[in-house]
């Protein structure tokens, strides 16, 4: 089981090639319900969905990560790096339950920027609904900027320029 994009202290990122498997297993258990009430409806997991299909799905439209608590060996989460023009990708990440409320996202955002600013100058943008402040502060953290000539009603988009 390689395939390791980065690494943090408690966090590893495995590309989605090394852990389809897996997963495909873990995603009844992160989409619950609670996970995904302030994603888009693109993102929809109804009850009885296939989980290999919702991935599949993922993988037309972006690079998929895998997420997993090093300590565990357990997958808590993806990101989602869809690449728009060369130079601008618009992420997503969405982390199970379990995993709130204990800076593992800011830790996983703070990694994916550092491995972004070895790789050269990109852009950085985020979506997230308004209702999410959770979501915003991890972006803001992160060094992200609301960009407000850049939101509708109820999403906000976030920036971050890496030189």
């Amino acid at each position: 089981m390689d395939g390791v994009i980065f690494q943090t202290e408690r966090l590893v990122l495995r590309s989605l090639e090394a852990m389809r498997g897996a997963l495909v297993a873990a995603l009844p258990r992160l989409l619950t319900p609670e996970v995904l009430a302030p994603l888009p409806p693109s993102l929809a997991f109804p009850p009885g969905a296939d989980p290999a299909a919702w991935v599949a799905a993922r993988a037309a439209e972006a690079e998929v990560l895998v997420v997993m608590e090093r300590a565990e060996d357990a997958v808590i989460g993806l990101v989602l790096l869809a690449r728009h023009g060369g130079d601008v990708v618009h992420l997503g990440y969405l982390l199970g339950s379990d995993a709130w409320g204990r800076g593992l996202a800011s830790e996983m955002l703070g990694g994916l920027v550092a491995w972004f600013e070895a790789q050269g100058p990109v852009t950085l943008v985020g979506g997230v609904v308004r209702g999410n402040l959770a979501s915003g502060r991890v972006l803001e953290k992160a060094g992200f900027w609301a960009e407000d000539s850049a939101t509708d009603g109820e999403m906000r988009l976030y920036r971050r320029e890496i030189d």
